[in-house]
């Protein structure tokens, strides 16, 4: 484990990060499906939108610290005492923002705001003051990232497995909303076991949290904009779609019986998951960002200006690459992969899916661009009016389209609101980094994802199987062969260069394993 815990390269740490991200990408895929069918979609949906409440709260505890002091960490790697004033500054201001945000949300609590959502909302109080505890900014800042993702896979592991055995039928939707909250405090609380040895005493007089205020709210703004195009929409669909839908359900004896639930709660149901589907295929891309802030911080504080360039035209290819065939990938199997995923009752979820799939591509590369260059070379208020500007696009067309659309105005929504934020970004950087540079480093993915989505749209159109796991696989299976094999034959140096990487790394290792 001590390798693990003192690697600092680019690309080990590229390598934790996405080891963690594949691992939250394998743990919907078990989860999910049990969840769907044990809560529904009215239960997730009321989840749903109490989380997308609590989430203000969350985020006015956090403030605009987790990129800001990850950001102050990484600027002072060689200095010891010079991290650990930062951080005891930061727990400071930590400390007052959430406990500020934990008694505003206990007074709605007690004076019945909630309504029906209330017990949801006492549980969800964990995810606030977990904010405080939570430390992974300074670990991430020193680049630990593979301790970060060991911890954070042990403490998922284990609220995954109060899932399966506790949660039983949709009266348990309590326990489920427990077990969410309690995984994010346990992680929280086990990093800190690893602090004392990374940090040491300083005097109260070297302590001055109040020069960390103005930073953190100017990072603040963009937060504060990103919530609204992650969480307004779940919030607006709970409090802008009225009245009630009529179920069926069939019991395991055959009977079927009709259940009311709030049109709200499912159609924030729907959303919840495909929403969720999207995500898991967007960590996978966005996983880069999150160990080239540090690396990229250093370069700009060390003045090389050309190798930060040179990481981002690596980074925008690799968005490329992978995002280009995620996003065509889902277009094509939305329809063959939901209903066997989902099970009955999700039925809006494959179409949801189709509309919200740009994002992926859309949101890695404002990732590339906001947090790998912007905020690394100080550009906060660039970054800020980007990330604003697509938070007002969003609200504006949420309020239109969800009343007429209700889910699918809400997909809409963002996906436009995710396109306005990359153009803008795209326009502050355009005399540093050259889209037209890009497109023509980039052309060969595009032209070999459409080619990949047409093979495995032209297969489901004409092989009219009904949709099952191994369908399923088969097109994923079709659609990477396709999609790697066209990069092969058009010779992409990217796709060629990592391919011998990977192959020249494994080789000796087979070698040894056959000696």
């Amino acid at each position: 484990m001590g390798k693990i815990l003192k690697g600092k390269s680019a690309k080990r740490n590229y390598i934790y990060n996405l080891l963690y991200q594949v691992f939250l990408f394998i743990v919907p895929l078990a989860t999910t499906p049990y969840i769907s069918r044990i809560i529904g979609p009215s239960g997730i949906g009321q989840y749903s939108f109490s989380y997308s409440i609590t989430s203000y709260f969350v985020l006015f505890a956090s403030l605009g610290f987790g990129y800001y002091a990850q950001r102050e960490i990484a600027r002072h790697s060689q200095d010891r005492h010079a991290q650990s004033v930062i951080f005891f500054e930061i727990m400071i201001c930590k400390l007052i923002s959430t406990l500020l945000s934990m008694g505003i949300n206990l007074i709605l609590i007690y004076t019945n705001v909630y309504n029906e959502y209330t017990l949801l909302m006492k549980l969800l109080l964990i995810n606030i003051a977990s904010t405080f505890f939570d430390i992974t900014f300074f670990f991430q800042g020193r680049e630990e990232f593979g301790l970060i993702a060991i911890i954070n896979v042990l403490s998922k592991t284990i609220g995954i497995a109060c899932i399966f055995i506790f949660v039983k039928n949709e009266d348990d939707l309590w326990l489920y909303t427990f077990f969410q909250s309690f995984v994010l405090i346990f992680s929280s609380l086990l990093l800190w076991a690893f602090l004392i040895k990374r940090i040491e005493r300083v005097k109260l007089s070297e302590l001055h949290f109040k020069r960390h205020i103005v930073p953190t709210l100017c990072l603040f703004i963009p937060t504060i904009a990103t919530s609204v195009y992650t969480m307004l929409d779940k919030t607006l669909i709970g409090l802008m779609i009225e009245g009630n839908t009529t179920i069926a359900e069939t019991a395991p004896d055959g009977t079927i019986t009709t259940i009311i639930k709030k049109t709200s709660d499912i159609e924030n149901g729907y959303y919840e998951q495909s929403e969720k589907v999207v995500k898991m295929a967007m960590a996978i891309i966005t996983s880069l960002g999150t160990v080239m802030i540090p690396r990229n911080s250093k370069e700009v504080a060390e003045g090389h200006e050309e190798k930060l360039i040179e990481n981002i035209y690596k980074a925008l290819r690799f968005t490329f690459l992978l995002g280009v065939p995620l996003t065509l990938g889902l277009i094509a199997t939305a329809n063959s992969f939901s209903p066997w995923f989902f099970g009955t009752g999700f039925e809006k979820v494959p179409y949801l899916i189709m509309i919200f799939s740009p994002i992926v591509l859309i949101i890695g590369l404002s990732n590339v661009l906001g947090l790998q260059y912007l905020i690394p070379k100080k550009n906060d208020g660039k970054f800020t009016i980007a990330i604003t500007s697509g938070a007002i696009i969003n609200l504006c067309l949420n309020l239109i389209l969800i009343r007429f659309y209700k889910s699918y105005g809400a997909a809409i929504a963002s996906v436009i609101a995710e396109f306005s934020v990359t153009t803008i970004m795209f326009i502050f950087v355009r005399k540093e980094i050259s889209f037209l540079k890009m497109l023509k480093q980039c052309y060969k993915y595009i032209i070999s994802g459409l080619i990949m989505f047409g093979v495995v749209f032209l297969t489901q159109y004409f092989l009219k199987l009904d949709a099952n796991p191994l369908f399923t696989m088969i097109l994923v299976l079709e659609g990477a062969c396709t999609y790697f094999l066209l990069l092969f034959i058009l010779r992409d140096s990217a796709f060629i260069d990592g391919s011998k990487k990977i192959i020249g790394k494994l080789i000796p290792h087979i070698k040894k394993k056959n000696k």
